[in-house]
């Protein structure tokens, strides 16, 4: 009996087709107010196409998401280490200064770091100059120490006018000394 039904069912479907017509496979319709047909077949490739384009640029965001904000986060540790070596060489150009008692002729122009260090890639160029004032009729001198460090120096120096890094970072920085006889 049951091979008689599925036979007589196929013979329909076969019918209804070449006829255009709508088919009753015994199954409910998914929608009701609509009659089924055998052009309302196959909704679950475009469904699952859809889903797969949708899910494929979700990812592809993601993705690219992903990179900027590790391009991000590599530029601000560039930009941290450039700020620690130019307060290196401004350090050393206090301490030349001070220590040395002579002023800015001791002041190195050119601090470069390590190699295997955080810094290595960084160089501080290191300036001074003198500026003397009279206090109640005495002369004091006092010294601005600025330090500019960047990781692609022009020439061995820095600031770089042109550079040629994604990640190049420069920082500035100055300090005054003051009340030290030359």
């Amino acid at each position: 009996m049951l091979e008689r039904q599925g036979q007589g069912a196929r013979a329909a479907l076969r019918a209804s087709k070449a006829q255009g017509k709508a088919i009753n496979t015994g199954f409910p319709c998914p929608l009701p107010l609509a009659p089924c047909s055998a052009h309302s077949q196959g909704f679950a490739l475009p469904a699952a196409i859809f889903l797969l384009v949708v899910l494929g640029g979700l990812a592809a965001w993601l993705t690219s998401l992903t990179q900027a904000t590790l391009a991000e986060s590599n530029l601000e540790l560039e930009g941290e280490r450039a700020y620690q070596a130019a307060r290196a060489g401004l350090e050393a150009g206090i301490r030349q200064t001070v220590q040395a008692g002579a002023g800015c002729a001791q002041v190195a122009q050119t601090v470069t770091f390590a190699t295997g260090t955080g810094l290595a890639r960084f160089t501080a160029t290191v300036g001074c100059q003198a500026h003397t004032a009279d206090e109640s009729g005495v002369t004091v001198t006092v010294f601005e120490i600025t330090s500019i460090a960047c990781n692609q120096p022009d020439g061995g120096a820095c600031p770089n006018a042109d550079p040629t890094l994604a990640e190049y970072a420069e920082r500035h920085l100055r300090a005054t000394v003051g009340g030290v006889e030359p």
